[in-house]
């Protein structure tokens, strides 16, 4: 009888211990799915959001192609900011692959430049060249809120439920493909970040017939190039060349590095690194303290040909110059905090995609390149291989003045044909460097 009062005991407790666990189960599982509605909700809204702004981007940009160049077109210039930027703000809150959908991103970050730049134009009352750029962003918005349109259409009044990577999904799970890198028209050949700062194709010459290393000698490459501490090893992964991704700290700050699973290039780098010292460098001692950064990297050789003060952070682009020749196509990209002069981030896949000996030799002259720009004062005139689309091309670079406004004209060093043309735009942005 004993025993039978036990059993039924203990059988009592696990009926009541199963129900307690059902009931709790019931109620985390009433507050997940509750939060994921508010999550869903979050989405939705910034969806809807990121389609009204392309649309109304659309209009501005449109409104632009017709639009006088003067004071009276401020307002549109700059509804067409504000949309741009409102746009990237509801974009970034969507749980997106930003890794295979950077053209979007590239875009609307491309008019928020153009349209300041445009705006500063006007109070100058110099804008040649930006009814072209408004044609051309146009082009693109109108391209952009075409594939949105047929997004929503493919919704069809359904409620979005969830996102998932770059895959929007309904309530009935029909699928809707933000395919927004897809987009092909041409962006306005305007200098914004440097001449060549955003080139095509990445093959990886620098790393051919380098040594594969391991996840502990990167690691080490980190401690002993970079300074890092409290190293984390994320993986591998290819961004645009194999390599191995770390976080960890410098001087206990968070930093991020990746190097090049073939050779150890430090090909990115980037440090949470403000100090407040109260005390700024010259841009002069900066460029110095950049360069002997990157020359421990094993970036040798390098010379700087863009260079963009923004707030007390230095920007600039190092190109290796080799017999007398500029390498436009192995950029290096160095950001630095004139306050304290730390430098803040590097950006090298241009280098370790392109870098590699050539052997070219020019048959015209540095006169006869000259010859054949129709320029009003020419400042500069030097040997450079610039990118071309998938390939690359050996050419004087001509530098100067025509009417006022800043070109760069490339002539082919062997041909003698005008190879691209490029128009210095809000200079207060960035410099040439001599």
């Amino acid at each position: 009888m004993k025993s039978k009062n036990i059993i039924g005991a203990i059988t009592s407790g696990l009926a009541l211990t199963l129900v307690l666990l059902a009931i709790t189960f019931g109620m985390v599982m009433g507050e997940l799915n509750a939060k994921k509605r508010e999550l869903d909700n979050v989405y939705e809204s910034e969806f809807y959001s990121f389609c009204d702004n392309v649309n109304n981007l659309e209009t501005d940009l449109g409104k632009l192609t017709v639009a006088r160049a003067n004071a009276d077109s401020i307002g549109i210039i700059n509804d067409a900011r504000a949309h741009a930027q409102s746009a990237i703000d509801s974009y970034s809150l969507l749980p997106l692959d930003f890794s295979s959908e950077q053209s979007c991103l590239k875009f609307l970050n491309q008019v928020c430049d153009w349209s300041g730049s445009y705006a500063k134009a006007i109070a100058k009352n110099s804008t040649d060249g930006f009814d072209g750029g408004a044609e051309k962003l146009y082009k693109c918005a109108k391209e952009l809120n075409s594939q949105l349109k047929e997004i929503v259409n493919k919704v069809n009044g359904n409620k979005i439920a969830r996102l998932e990577g770059t895959e929007l999904l309904a309530k009935n799970s029909v699928d809707l493909n933000l395919s927004v890198k897809s987009i092909n028209v041409e962006y306005p050949t305007l200098i914004y970040d440097g001449p060549f700062s955003d080139r095509e194709e990445f093959v990886a010459k620098a790393l051919e017939n380098k040594r594969a290393i391991s996840e502990e000698e990167a690691i080490d490459i980190a401690k002993k190039q970079l300074d890092m501490s409290e190293i984390e090893m994320l993986g591998k992964s290819d961004r645009k060349v194999a390599v191995y991704e770390l976080s960890g700290k410098v001087a206990g700050r968070e930093a991020y590095a990746c190097i090049t699973q073939k050779g150890g290039y430090v090909s990115m780098f980037l440090c949470n690194c403000d100090e407040h010292t109260g005390e700024f460098l010259a841009e002069k001692s900066m460029e110095k303290l950049m360069k002997a950064k990157l020359e421990s990297l094993g970036y040798t050789n390098m010379q700087a040909v863009w260079r963009n003060n923004n707030e007390g952070h230095i920007y600039i682009n190092f190109a290796p110059k080799a017999d007398g020749i500029i390498y436009y196509t192995d950029l290096v990209k160095v950001r630095a905090s004139q306050e304290g002069g730390v430098v803040e981030g590097i950006e090298a896949s241009g280098y370790v995609s392109s870098y590699t000996k050539r052997n070219y030799k020019a048959k015209i002259s540095k006169e006869q390149a000259e010859r054949n720009v129709k320029l009003d004062e020419i400042v500069l005139s030097r040997l450079a291989v610039i990118p071309t689309g998938r390939t690359e091309r050996f050419c004087y670079e001509v530098y100067g003045f025509y009417n006022g406004e800043q070109y760069y004209i490339y002539i082919d060093a062997v041909t003698g044909e005008q190879v691209d043309v490029l128009k210095v735009v809000g200079t207060d942005q960035g410099e040439a460097i001599m």
